[in-house]
């Protein structure tokens, strides 16, 4: 009966420890973090340049809070719009930055890190023990070159504003297509 007990006490620990570790490697594996583009900027001293890149929760069940940064590239100036967001789960998000080159910066190649560290989303009320922390970095590079033919400055598009849905569009025709017929099928009678 004892030995029983312990082997039932055994399974129930095996299968909570393996759901628990199935539970952390989905939420660890769920973040990703994409290349900035354009990669491997080449500029110019006195040069500023835009990039882009995407914090991604592809496969994440939760919705994450994370915060963003940049290692030190000096003399180099790097700074994100937004250094934290709340990523929903399975969402993909396009963060923005800017470079800048001092005048004065040496011609070499300038090498650090963007890191993003999320960590499930929970209020004061939802908190209790422990908060699962993922961490992701990609390589940041920057080339200061001497000549402009060295030089690869792309534009990156900004976010795009937001624009009237072409169905409220659709809706306001409809809307004079019904006031210009209820006005002639009245001139009628």
């Amino acid at each position: 009966m004892v030995d029983d007990m312990k082997n039932l006490n055994m399974k129930e620990f095996g299968v909570g420890f393996f759901l628990t570790l199935v539970t952390i490697i989905g939420i660890v594996s769920s973040l990703a973090i994409t290349q900035p583009m354009p990669p491997n900027l080449r500029m110019l001293p006195g040069d500023t340049a835009r990039f882009v890149f995407q914090v991604q929760a592809p496969f994440s069940k939760v919705k994450q809070s994370c915060k963003l940064s940049v290692s030190s590239i000096d003399p180099l100036k790097v700074n994100l719009d937004e250094t934290s967001i709340i990523l929903n789960a399975g969402e993909t998000k396009k963060i923005y930055g800017t470079v800048s080159v001092p005048t004065n910066a040496p011609v070499n190649t300038y090498k650090g890190k963007i890191m993003v560290a999320c960590r499930p989303y929970v209020t004061k009320e939802e908190l209790s023990g422990s908060v699962i922390s993922n961490t992701r970095g990609v390589d940041f590079v920057v080339n200061v070159v001497k000549t402009l033919g060295e030089r690869n400055i792309p534009p990156v598009s900004e976010a795009k504003k937001p624009t009237i849905p072409s169905l409220s569009i659709l809706g306001a025709v409809l809307i004079v297509v019904a006031i210009v017929g209820i006005y002639y099928w009245t001139k009628k009678k």
